[in-house]
């Protein structure tokens, strides 16, 4: 789902999770020039008066609670589509740190427990309950710091919606969190809290929720947890009635914490110095300008193009916008929300594009470009991924009749199946200034057929307006600007230089490095320029979303595997 680049005076920086209740952003605020974090609430859920009144309603309760281990808003909007909260940010949350570090020892376990549940009963004695403690909502930070963050949204969306929770927010369907009295409409009480701190403990030492679906069947293996099984078997009991009624009867059945037991945030069961470190918040900067008005620019808009005929093809690929993911449904105009509009005949499209400002090899003309793509070479990235886990933000397991996103042995794979697809994943990232994008490519099987496109996209401001930088299977590079129900060409069909496109073809892996700079962008492989070129439509795009995209035309069947991305957020 996508978000304007600002909301309520804040503008969004990036996107750093998102959950069933809306998504979380690192966000400037524009009025007190500092960074804040902004959960801002899907818009579906914004409209729905009910549920935002109840949820108004707790969130202001919460924001009275003075707790050291509570995270409540600052403040919080209710004004539809973009109803939002806003909050300290945290460096990571406990998710963040079971996935690098894996579980946790009992005492440090048990040590985090006993913190929340002190939390928790103070929020009880204001009659709040939290009914969501799941790892994304404990936020941590060194040396001993825990958040408990989210309060007040779980129990406003069962007193609105009841047993039909999982049919409204789907995502919440059988989820494991969610304490299973929901399903019997039954309000929350403390004992909904203590099954959600179970809940988290089990997943704190096994590295997995229980399946509390599966209750009779499993039960047993919690036996295998020791000294700490009575309390798991007592607070995941399915029926609130058999489970401690309140936190103190809960954690009486807990062992002690002896006085040599780690707490909180501390450091990782394996030897800190093979822990990965965290990336520190990036440094506030002065907001960006909101998003250029681009309605009246449209009508002036020319962008050359030769008149139809029988000989040029039109080849249309309508996309669907997931929550992260862009899986590309084509073959009927009007399926999505977003077309790539391709003609088939390159040599004609070619004469009629704008040549590019430098062809291969050689520097670019701009040398702000340059310039990025040496500091990106100097320091660390702002964000990276080796695609070595698979929760790490991008889609996993995601397929249908068209096309796959998935991890696979340590590599990004995504595959369009049937002709005329796109299928394209986007990073939850959104950037305000100039970005170098950097992945590893390779193609396992090479076509020589085969007239597909992959590479990258950036400035994806909303559906309709993005750039893309693309290398195609018969060896050409290209620069393209999506506008409304345009497809301007900035830089088109370049030949590749013929050691990239032996090594495409012989499976190697090819490091692409690309540029976007407000309009201006650049595409490097294996440290060779391929291209470089400059927006022909009068609204350049200065922000947006990236993402890693492949795209089919006449052939079916392009599969690419991407490694080692990263990303750097450069300071204009």
């Amino acid at each position: 789902m996508l978000f304007p680049p600002v909301i309520g005076g804040y503008t969004l920086r990036a996107k750093v999770g998102e959950g069933p209740f809306g998504a979380v952003f690192r966000a400037w605020d524009d009025n007190a020039k500092r960074e804040r974090c902004l959960k801002v609430m899907h818009p579906p859920l914004a409209q729905d008066a009910t549920w935002v009144d109840r949820w108004h309603a707790r969130v202001q309760a919460s924001m009275a609670l003075d707790h050291p281990d509570l995270v409540v808003p600052e403040a919080v909007a209710r004004d539809a589509p973009f109803a939002f909260v806003v909050l300290p940010c945290w460096p990571r949350d406990l998710r963040q740190e079971l996935v690098l570090h894996g579980p946790w020892s009992p005492p440090r376990a048990v040590a985090l427990v006993r913190r929340l549940a002190a939390a928790l009963r103070l929020a009880h004695k204001d009659g709040l309950v939290h009914a969501d403690l799941r790892p994304s909502n404990v936020l941590l930070a060194a040396p001993d710091r825990v958040g408990l963050t989210d309060l007040g949204w779980m129990s406003a969306a069962v007193a609105t919606y009841g047993p039909r929770l999982g049919e409204v927010i789907p995502r919440l369907a059988a989820d494991p969190y969610v304490p299973p009295e929901i399903e019997s409409y039954a309000a929350l009480t403390p004992a909904a809290d203590v099954y959600g701190l179970a809940q988290l403990l089990h997943e704190l030492l096994t590295g997995r929720t229980f399946p509390i679906q599966a209750w009779e069947a499993r039960r047993a293996d919690l036996d295998a947890l020791g000294a700490l099984a009575p309390a798991l078997h007592a607070g995941l009991q399915p029926d609130p009635s058999q489970r401690p009624a309140d936190l103190d009867g809960w954690l009486a059945l807990l062992p002690p914490v002896d006085g040599t037991a780690r707490t909180a945030a501390a450091a990782p069961t394996r030897p800190a110095e093979t822990a990965p470190e965290f990336a520190p918040l990036p440094t506030p900067e002065e907001a960006s300008a909101q998003a250029q008005a681009r309605a009246e620019a449209w009508d002036q808009v020319v962008v050359p193009t030769a008149p139809r005929d029988d000989k040029r093809e039109l080849w249309l690929g309508c996309a669907v916008l997931g929550l992260v993911a862009l899986f590309v449904m084509c073959g009927l105009a009007g399926l999505g929300t977003w077309a790539w509009w391709m003609w088939s005949t390159r040599e004609e499209a070619r004469a009629t594009a704008p040549p590019p400002l430098v062809t291969v090899p050689g520097a670019p003309q701009n040398p702000d470009l340059l310039t990025w793509r040496t500091l990106a070479q100097q320091l660390p990235p702002d964000w990276s991924d080796d695609f070595a886990d698979p929760t790490s933000g991008w889609p996993d397991d995601n397929r249908d009749e068209m096309g796959l996103l998935d991890y696979d042995q340590d590599e990004y794979v995504i595959e369009a199946y049937s002709a005329d697809v796109i299928v394209a994943a986007l990073y939850p990232f959104i950037y305000t200034g100039p970005v170098v994008l950097q992945v590893d490519v390779r193609l396992p099987s090479y076509d020589p057929q085969g007239d597909g496109a992959f590479g990258l996209l950036c400035a994806m401001a909303d559906d309709e307006n993005y750039y893309t930088m693309d290398i195609s299977e018969d060896g050409y590079v290209s620069l393209w600007r999506m506008a409304p129900d345009t497809l301007a060409a900035i830089a088109i069909w370049e030949p590749l230089p013929p050691q990239i496109y032996d090594a495409l073809r012989e499976g190697q892996w090819v490091q692409l490095t690309g540029v976007c700079d407000a309009g201006h962008l650049a595409l490097w492989a294996n440290d060779v320029l391929l291209v470089e070129g400059q927006d022909p439509l009068p609204t350049p795009l200065t922000s947006g979303q990236v993402g890693l995209f492949v795209n089919t035309l006449s052939e079916p069947d392009l599969r690419v595997h991407f490694d080692n991305f990263a990303l750097w957020e450069m300071e204009p």
